[in-house]
C-alpha cells in the first residue's frame, strides 16, 4: 500500500500535547475491507484535510470514510497488472496503531490480495528519515569511496596543469564615445560651475542670437562686445508669449543676484523662445 503523507511529513508544525485520534469506517466489507469494521488512525500533529485527484479522468475507488467528517481516507486504482491503494492517514499501519481497530485486518488483506506464493513485503521507510540499517560510520570507511575522491582529484589536478595557461588576461580598453566624453565634459563643469552662473551664460547666448538676428534684420552688423537684453524687442514681437517672457525676466534677475535658477527649465524656456521668434 502507498500512505498518503500525513501533516507530520507535509509541515513543521508543533507536536501537539496529546495524540490527535481519528477513526473511519468502511463504505462496503468485502474485498479488501472484509472482515473490516473500523479503521483508527493517531498523529502528533494537527490534521491536514486531504483530497484525491487522479490524472487523465481516471477514477478511483472510496473504500472509507471519517466517522466524524464522512470525507473519505481510503481509495483504491487499478494501475496496468497491479492496484493502487492510497490512505489519508499516514501512521495506518505503523507500529503504535496496527493493533488497533481493525488495521492489523486490513495489513492481511492487503498482503493476501497482492502477494504470490513466494512473494515477498517491502516497507518503504526510508522517506520518514534513516532507516535503521543506514551506518554512515560504515559508508566513510570504504575504501572505494576514498579511491573515487582520490581519483577525481587527480584527474582535476592534470586537467589543470595539462589543459589551461596561467596567464594575464588582455583587455583592450576601447576608445570612448563622443557622447561619452560629451557627458563627462558636463559632469566636470556641473561640479564646478555655479548654478547663477551658469544661467546667466545661457540668457547671454540668447541675447547674442536675438541681437544678431536683430541687426541682420536692420541691416547692419553686429557690433561687438555686451549689450542690454533685448526686452523690449521680446515684447513688441506678437509671436512670443507675455508668460515666457516674464519668467524669462525673473529667472535672469535672479541670475544676475547670483541666486539659484533651475538650469533644465530655464534651457528648455529659451529653446521655446527661439522657435517663437524663428
Amino acid at each position: 500500500p502507498e500512505a498518503a503523507g500525513s501533516a507530520a511529513s507535509r509541515s513543521g508544525s508543533r507536536l501537539l500535547a496529546q495524540p490527535a485520534r481519528s477513526s473511519a469506517r468502511p463504505v462496503r466489507s468485502e474485498g479488501l475491507l472484509e472482515g473490516v469494521a473500523s479503521l483508527v488512525a493517531e498523529s502528533d500533529f494537527r490534521p491536514t484535510p486531504w483530497a484525491v485527484r487522479v490524472p487523465y479522468d481516471g477514477l478511483v475507488l472510496e473504500l472509507a470514510r471519517e466517522d466524524g467528517s464522512g470525507e473519505g481516507v481510503l481509495w483504491t486504482r487499478p494501475l496496468g497488472r497491479g492496484r493502487i491503494v492510497v490512505a489519508a492517514y499516514g501512521g495506518l499501519l505503523s507500529n503504535r496503531v496496527v493493533g488497533g481497530g481493525d488495521n492489523a485486518r486490513l495489513l492481511a488483506n492487503l498482503v493476501a490480495a497482492s502477494v504470490g506464493l513466494r512473494g515477498a513485503v517491502l516497507f518503504d521507510d526510508g522517506h520518514q528519515g534513516l532507516s535503521p540499517s543506514y551506518d554512515p560510520q560504515q559508508l566513510f570507511g570504504d575504501r572505494r569511496l576514498h579511491l573515487t575522491i582520490a581519483l577525481l582529484i587527480g584527474l582535476w589536478v592534470l586537467w589543470v596543469l595539462g589543459s589551461t595557461r596561467l596567464r594575464t588576461p588582455h583587455y583592450a580598453e576601447p576608445a570612448p564615445r563622443p557622447a561619452d566624453l560629451l557627458r563627462a565634459a558636463g559632469g566636470f563643469f556641473a561640479r564646478v560651475l555655479a548654478p547663477a552662473a551658469a544661467a546667466r551664460r545661457l540668457c547671454e547666448h540668447f541675447f547674442a542670437r536675438l541681437q544678431r538676428r536683430i541687426d541682420r534684420g536692420a541691416g547692419g552688423t553686429a557690433a561687438p562686445g555686451l549689450r542690454e537684453p533685448p526686452w523690449d524687442w521680446l515684447a513688441r514681437h506678437p509671436q512670443v508669449a507675455a508668460a515666457d517672457l516674464a519668467q524669462l525676466r525673473g529667472w535672469y534677475g535672479q541670475a544676475c543676484e547670483g541666486r539659484r535658477v533651475p538650469l533644465e527649465r530655464l534651457h528648455n524656456l529659451l529653446l521655446s523662445l527661439d522657435r517663437q521668434v524663428a
